[in-house]
């Protein structure tokens, strides 16, 4: 993706992620942005577990839900409220989606954003292409996809804070340019969560 059209986008979604006066104040490119994505994936990879609901925003609408990370049994669980009701299992290496209407798709977590939350220093080492960083006060926005795969798709996260950053939201732009904004909202980290949680549904069960 051309960095003019990744400035673009940066603009859009300073207006959409809400950040203060919809525009930035420095752009960082090469060592720069490099260290700062490494620190936003320093302090996010310090976090064990993070439990937080979201509001996804899409073209169709807004939707609702939870989310549960669990980095040392390399799980997530994605659950939207009804009437959606889908339901996204991530395990190690295998991502699995239970629609609500009893739709099932298994596909590799690598390449997926699941796979920068679960184990972000690694995905920047290995897998991840940094586009670029943008930085305004207390924060810090970085646009990454799968090295050489850039037409696949682009996640943009936002991080808050002053160097001890903290995930806020994500914005996702898919093969085809469609676009989807995740905002987390009561947030809470290192709490124990239930291994069950991460077990896919009975098959003769719709997922809750």
């Amino acid at each position: 993706m051309p960095v003019n059209i990744i400035a673009r986008i940066f603009a859009v979604l300073a207006i959409c992620l809400g950040v203060p006066g919809g525009a930035w104040a420095e752009t960082l490119n090469g060592q720069q942005a490099t260290a700062e994505a490494k620190s936003a994936a320093i302090h996010l990879g310090k976090v064990d577990t993070l439990t937080a609901d979201f509001d996804m925003v899409t073209p169709g609408g807004i939707n609702t839900g939870k989310i549960f990370i669990d980095r040392q049994r390399e799980a997530i669980r994605v659950q939207f409220a009804p009437p959606m009701g889908h339901l996204v299992l991530v395990n190690g290496p295998l991502t699995q989606f239970f629609g609500g209407d009893g739709t099932r798709i298994q596909t590799a977590t690598s390449g997926t954003p699941f796979a920068f939350l679960m184990n972000p220093e690694q995905a920047l080492k290995n897998n991840v292409e940094i586009l670029q960083v943008q930085k305004q006060k207390e924060n810090l926005m970085v646009a990454l996809a799968e090295r050489g795969k850039k037409a696949a798709g682009q996640i943009i996260l936002q991080f808050r804070g002053n160097s001890d950053w903290r995930l806020v939201e994500w914005g996702m732009f898919d093969k085809n340019g469609g676009f989807s904004q995740t905002k987390l909202k009561n947030v809470r980290t290192n709490a124990s969560l239930d291994g069950n949680l991460f077990r896919a549904p009975q098959k003769d069960r719709s997922p809750e």
